[in-house]
């Protein structure tokens, strides 16, 4: 019965340090190699650029409906075809000097596009480097800490303004969801199936050996 319990306590950790893993894996990797992202430095610089943004397949569509608009008025009479092509070209304007100035909110926080290069490096190799580490369950407790203090950081400077629902606008209950997980491992540590375990091992091992020749020496007076 106790064996049973154990190994089911086994998997389910093993299970939620992978998933955990390859989630921070993926976005460490994303913050790190994406485009001008300077190896991690500048990640929440660019993607508050990118947010601010008008998306392209926005402007095409508006470019599609302006050249539609310029093709419809050919058969109007001259008034309604002049004043048809000017409310177009009004709107392509205002969205060209949207697209030039950006869109900007004043409802997302502090943003983390304000963080330091070195911050923002600290957070993108913290999350390839902590899920590398929650993956193989290595120094599992102390992965799991750092986790969670970075997705703390994110809903104080990102998500939490946006409120809680993820799909409504971006809130944080996807990070609440990893700190709950990383909490867990913290609380229970790595498991069974772990390098932690031969990391304690080999820890005990030493400490014996070195009590060993400690006791083995003659003692002066």
């Amino acid at each position: 019965m106790l064996n049973d319990l154990i190994s089911r306590n086994a998997v389910a950790l093993l299970v939620l340090r992978i998933a955990l893993g390859a989630i921070f894996i993926y976005h460490g990797v994303e913050k790190i190699l994406g485009p001008n992202n300077d190896w991690g430095a500048t990640w929440a610089t660019q993607l508050s650029r990118q947010s601010s943004e008008v998306p392209p397949e926005v402007i095409a569509k508006l470019d599609q409906w302006v050249e539609l608009q310029h093709q419809r008025s050919a058969d109007k009479p001259p008034d309604e075809r002049l004043m048809h092509l000017d409310i177009a070209d009004r709107i392509k304007s205002a969205y060209a000097q949207v697209a030039a100035q950006g869109i900007h909110t004043s409802d997302t926080g502090p943003g983390a596009a304000h963080l330091h290069a070195a911050a923002q490096l600290a957070v993108a190799w913290g999350e390839l480097f902590g899920g590398i580490a929650l993956l193989l369950g290595a120094f599992t407790r102390a992965a799991a800490l750092g986790m969670i203090v970075i997705q703390a950081g994110a809903i104080l400077l990102v998500t939490g303004p946006r409120g809680f629902s993820y799909l409504g606008g971006g809130g944080y209950e996807f990070n609440l969801a990893l700190i709950a997980g990383c909490a867990v491992l913290f609380i229970l540590g790595a498991g069974h199936w772990a390098l932690d375990r031969h990391l304690t091992a080999w820890r005990k091992k030493v400490v014996a050996e070195q009590a060993a020749k400690t006791s083995s020496q003659p003692v002066t007076v």
